[in-house]
């Protein structure tokens, strides 16, 4: 396994596994949890979370340094991106020439919100080439 989703709990009628709801203050739908991806290779992480997300944001949370020298720091998901230009994604990386982090707009498709007609409804994934082998990553999905 490549990597380890965290916090998780079984639910029942052998339904499989989701991240723990949390106290979201009047959100229904709110996730969060994390993502440690072990030393192997990198895979695409599938995360399950009990609802269709409209709002989706990944940070790796490894160490300063990891955050400033990833091209893919942060990425987020904004609801109805993908449908005015698909497979797009906010990123947060670091400018090659100028040390800066910006904001870019990426069309490789770095996390997908699943469907019903794929069998894949309530859940996301991010891209492998989202992810770094021996990081740590937060996420938090709302709806």
């Amino acid at each position: 396994m490549a990597y380890t989703l965290n916090p998780s709990q079984t639910l029942p009628y052998g339904e499989g596994t989701q991240f723990t709801p949390n106290d979201s203050n009047g959100i229904v739908n709110y996730s969060s949890g994390y993502i440690v991806m072990d030393s192997s290779s990198v895979v695409a992480v599938v995360v399950p979370i009990g609802f269709h997300p409209r709002k989706i944001r990944i940070v790796d949370v490894t160490s300063a340094a990891a955050y400033l020298n990833n091209n893919y720091a942060e990425v987020e998901l904004l609801d109805f991106m993908q449908t005015v230009l698909a497979n797009s994604t906010i990123v947060t990386k670091t400018a090659a020439t100028t040390g800066a982090v910006d904001k870019v707009l990426d069309t490789t498709g770095l996390i997908t919100v699943g469907t019903d007609a794929a069998g894949t409804e309530r859940t996301f994934t991010i891209s492998a080439s989202a992810l770094q082998a021996s990081h740590t990553y937060v996420f938090e999905a709302t709806a």
